[in-house]
């Protein structure tokens, strides 16, 4: 059987509903998790909660200043003055960091775009789109006696020589750009630390089929699904934070 991507797994449709609950619906509903009684209230809740949290907004305390009455009319006057002023400076001040704020927003929008996502699809489209072609059609074509074990072997040493060790280089090799605050940074940081735990994870997999292959009698199919399991979830820990960027900078997705 074909193994699913992990975004079409209902754990990772779980923990959606935490990090982002509109695409969590989406795929809860889009692959049939669980029973219609519990996608439908898992929905409503965790709805519920988003709506609620993204109502709730702050607010500005504002500040009042007495005068003293007791004083000429003169001196009322001045100092009525000197607060308008004041007031005036004030409000100017924050229309200048407002559109300072924007104006770096969408910079590091741009830089996101322009110099993150492309790596970032690259990492992911490797991933995924290698791992179906030589892994998952290997066994399948094995399974279904049109590939031999040295067709399958061919297949694994590809995979682990000709695209996931390049990939632990593109990623590796990446540097932040800078112009990114210290959090943005984290962020680009977590999906490039999980992804790098990820690509090792799958190449300890492939190492460990090609021994059981050589070793027929040490077949342990579920010791292989817990390694492959372990990296996608370290892929998704990663793939989380990018969401949350994205979010905060704007960008669709």
């Amino acid at each position: 059987m074909e193994q699913k991507k992990f975004y079409q797994q209902s754990w990772f449709a779980w923990v959606m509903l935490f990090v982002f609950t509109p695409v969590g619906i989406f795929l809860m509903f889009k692959y049939k998790h669980h029973g219609i009684a519990l996608r439908t209230i898992s929905s409503v809740v965790f709805g519920i909660i988003f709506i609620s949290v993204a109502a709730t907004g702050t607010g500005d305390s504002e500040t009042t200043e007495t005068e003293d009455n007791n004083n000429n009319v003169e001196e009322v006057k001045s100092e009525e003055k000197d607060n308008i002023d004041k007031k005036e400076n004030v409000e100017k001040k924050d229309v200048e960091e407002a559109k300072e704020e924007t104006n770096k927003g969408d910079k590091n929008k741009e830089l996101y775009v322009n110099e993150v996502e492309t790596w970032e699809q690259e990492v992911l489209q490797s991933y995924d789109d290698k791992w179906k072609k030589y892994w998952q059609d290997a066994f399948t074509g094995y399974s279904d006696g049109e590939k031999t074990k040295a067709d399958v072997v061919f297949n694994l040493e590809t995979l682990k020589n000709d695209h996931y060790e390049p990939l632990l280089q593109t990623i590796d090799k990446f540097n932040i750009p800078k112009g990114f605050n210290k959090e943005q940074q984290e962020k680009i940081k977590s999906f490039k630390d999980n992804a790098l735990v990820a690509v090792n994870k799958r190449l300890e997999a492939i190492d460990e089929m090609l021994y059981m292959i050589d070793n027929q009698d040490q077949l342990s199919p579920d010791k292989i699904t817990s390694i492959v399991e372990e990296g996608d979830r370290a892929m998704l820990t990663g793939l989380a934070s990018l969401v949350e960027l994205k979010n905060n900078l704007g960008i669709e997705q």
